[in-house]
């Protein structure tokens, strides 16, 4: 768990979670591999990020 500003937790395991059906799931269909770069979201919380648009702007 990551304590971020204003009293807010980010649970890892969450994202973790999401992860790992989404690669279940994605094998049925012949998807890409998902991964996760939870150091980028940790950062995302800590520094106030909104919405998912972020991670557009901050991937490569």
């Amino acid at each position: 768990m990551y304590f971020l500003p204003h009293g807010k937790v980010l649970d890892a395991s969450q994202e973790m979670v999401a992860v790992g059906l989404c690669n279940i799931v994605g094998s049925m269909f012949g998807s890409y591999p998902v991964n996760a770069s939870f150091s980028r979201a940790a950062v995302g919380g800590a520094s106030g990020v909104k919405t998912p648009l972020a991670g557009i702007y901050t991937g490569k």
